[in-house]
């Protein structure tokens, strides 16, 4: 770049300043002629990335919320509600032998709540398990409210009874519940089960209310 001399005339100043003037728009076009150019070829690689996208549209997402994962398919209504109703009868003989353990009763009649509340407790534990295998939850329905409401009733009545009425009155009732049990699963529970798994425990369940309900008769003869 030239300088200006001061000795150099006033032609040759407006000469230099001319000079100065298009070297600087030189120094400034350049730059922007480079910068414009480089923004015009984003343009059109964005233009041409969109009309490729446009003419290779992504596959649609499959609708999932219909499709049932292994957490949480459901068996069969029908095994639910028979599990719900094999459980809520267990829970009813577990609190009838909770009542019977708080009492001071004879020896006979004690192994015979201790034993009812092992083998019911049991049998509880693997109702919620075959739940659990099927993939079915408990559920509440007017038959298993009824058998609550059944059972209260007579734990009501049991817990104000003294010793002898008690051991009376428990065993009468565990004969009668054992029975009602034994008719319920042959001519409903056993009918309604769908699952294999269901249908096992049903019967595996059966042989032990035989049980009960042949012990219960037994002592009761003796009484």
């Amino acid at each position: 770049m030239k300088r200006w001399k001061p000795r150099q005339n006033a032609r040759g100043f407006i000469n230099f300043l001319k000079e100065m003037t298009l070297t600087m728009k030189n120094t400034i076009l350049i730059p922007t002629l480079f910068l414009t150019a480089l923004l015009g070829w984003n343009c059109s690689s964005n233009s041409t990335d969109r009309d490729k996208k446009t003419d290779y549209p992504s596959r649609p997402v499959a609708d999932q919320s219909n499709v049932p994962s292994a957490e949480i398919r459901e068996a069969p209504t029908a095994d639910a509600e028979v599990l719900s109703i094999l459980a809520t009868v267990n829970q009813n003989e577990i609190n009838a032998a909770t009542e019977a353990r708080r009492k001071t009763l004879g020896k006979p009649v004690m192994d015979y709540a201790n034993m009812l509340y092992k083998a019911h407790s049991e049998n509880l534990a693997k109702t919620k398990e075959v739940a659990q295998t099927i993939h079915v939850m408990m559920v509440t329905s007017d038959e298993t409210t009824k058998l609550q409401k059944k059972g209260a009733d007579e734990l009501e009545d049991l817990s104000t009874k003294d010793r002898k009425d008690f051991e009376t009155a428990y065993v009468k009732a565990m004969v009668k519940g054992h029975e009602d049990v034994l008719d319920l699963i042959d001519n409903k529970l056993m009918k309604n089960a769908q699952n294999e798994a269901v249908k096992m425990h049903l019967t595996e369940t059966r042989k032990h209310v035989q049980m009960h309900l042949d012990e219960g008769k037994r002592l009761k003869d003796s009484m």
